[in-house]
């Protein structure tokens, strides 16, 4: 009797086929994994708000020049945000969640404190936009807030 069990050795035209097969495999499971991302970006119309970004500039150097800033705190579980001065004709800030532009939502402010109630705000990351009209004047400010 002799002993001729089948052995499979991995010689290196082998390791070679192999390797491409796996590399293959690599790129099909990447491919596939970036078409199921969702992408939201901040801005619907991206290229016009860059546009607009010299306006928005003079804005938010008006806000460092005030007396007195505007402010975002959390207290509990509500949101409070401040815009100085004694009379805003428009006001609004606008809260944008990164990871989806679906839970996107406005609200109007007015001169003093505005109370945001918990029920609008799900916990995570948000970038609230604070843009305010005073004497004719536009004022802007953004806050990157995580809420607890």
């Amino acid at each position: 009797m002799s002993n001729n069990k089948s052995r499979f050795r991995l010689h290196w035209g082998n390791a070679l086929a192999l390797s491409f097969v796996f590399f293959g495999i690599f790129i099909v499971v990447l491919v596939v994994g970036t078409f199921r991302q969702t992408v939201d970006l901040i801005e619907e119309n991206y290229y016009d708000a860059e546009v607009m970004y010299q306006g928005r500039m003079e804005e938010m150097s008006r806000v460092e020049a005030l007396p007195e800033l505007p402010s975002l705190t959390q207290q509990d579980a509500r949101l409070i945000i401040f815009v100085p001065g004694n009379h805003v004709s428009e006001g609004k800030a606008v809260f944008k969640r990164p990871n989806n532009a679906k839970l996107d939502f406005e609200v109007p402010l007015s001169a003093g404190e505005t109370t945001v109630e918990p029920l609008s705000l799900i916990k995570g990351s948000w970038v609230v936009e604070v843009s305010w009209v005073t004497d004719g004047l536009k004022y802007f400010k953004k806050f990157n807030h995580y809420h607890k």
